[in-house]
């Protein structure tokens, strides 16, 4: 933030902590892996760093095997591949962004396993595609849509003379069927 900037900033970390408290608290899951984007990454970073605080935070055990890195492009099956391999008794995948959860359904479609039955998976961005794909994919709302709406209603304000308006844009959770829900598409739960 810089003094006489509008700033409009979001927050990832809502949605996230929700993510996992539904697969952790909600579903009973033990056994959850978790993919990130680049360790370079703010957001890989900020999500991976929920994920490992609520585990700990439940008593559950993080080894290295259960924490691996993608890229938010989705290109990443061969770690998925290796995530799975390495953990055949895995519940979940939480994904760093919803293309990595969508590789994440390929790979497991190919080893007939089956999203929300056999296997939860969630990811994060809320991806138009996600409410979707078979079984809708649960996710963190936090697009870049809602971001651009909030920056031209700013743009809107300021050409109208009126006081800047910083602004955070928080994530919420949206429980679909890829965790084993019976939910209505577009029930969203907070």
């Amino acid at each position: 933030q810089v003094d006489g900037y509008r700033c409009i900033t979001k927050d990832g970390a809502p949605g996230m902590r929700t993510c996992m408290e539904h697969l952790i608290v909600d579903c009973g899951f033990t056994k959850i892996g978790f993919v990130s984007g680049a360790e370079q990454s703010k957001g890989a970073q900020e999500r991976e760093g929920i994920y490992f605080e609520a585990m700990k935070a439940h008593g559950l055990p993080t080894p290295p095997s259960l924490f691996t890195r993608g890229n938010f492009r989705g290109d990443c099956a061969d770690v998925i591949e290796k995530l799975i391999d390495d953990n055949p008794d895995l519940e979940a995948i939480a994904c760093a962004c919803d293309l990595i959860a969508y590789t994440a359904y390929r790979v497991l479609q190919r080893r007939k396993l089956v999203v929300g039955k056999d296997i939860a998976v969630t990811g994060f961005d809320d991806h138009p595609r996600s409410r979707h794909i078979d079984p809708p994919l649960s996710t963190v709302h936090l697009t870049a849509y809602d971001f651009g709406c909030v920056a031209a209603r700013e743009a809107l304000r300021m050409s109208e003379g009126l006081p800047q308006e910083d602004r955070t844009l928080d994530s919420t959770f949206i429980a679909r069927g890829s965790c084993g829900e019976h939910v209505r598409d577009e029930v969203r739960h907070f």
